[in-house]
């Protein structure tokens, strides 16, 4: 199991990235750990915006880089119906991807309020 996922940083801006355990990575960025993105040590991150579960970690992969590419436009678009992510990035027709919506509400509940 792996997961393809988009926060938003405290700048606005997003970042997107895997894990095989997201609640540790979400950690990671949160803290700033030695495993921390290099992008949100300099952004820190605001909130968990989309979660995909997908079987493995090459799948995973190839779905961050189709979302990477996406303009923001395309990626709002994207965050806001999650389902839609075979039609936003046609590259992963074939593959299995599973909106993780209870991942991301139990995300937004356990944060401080800011």
């Amino acid at each position: 199991m792996a997961f393809l996922y988009i926060i938003a940083c405290q700048d606005g801006t997003y970042y997107t990235g895997i894990a095989k355990d997201i609640e540790a990575r979400l950690k990671e960025h949160r803290e700033k750990g030695k495993s921390c993105a290099k992008y949100t040590r300099a952004h820190p991150i605001k909130a968990l915006l989309a979660l995909w579960q997908t079987d493995t970690l090459a799948n995973a992969a190839k779905g961050e880089y189709a979302v990477k590419k996406l303009s923001r436009k395309e990626k709002e678009a994207l965050i806001d119906d999650g389902e839609q992510l075979l039609s936003f990035c046609p590259g992963l027709t074939g593959l299995i991807f599973t909106l993780r919506r209870d991942i991301v509400l139990a995300d937004r509940e356990n944060q401080p309020k800011s």
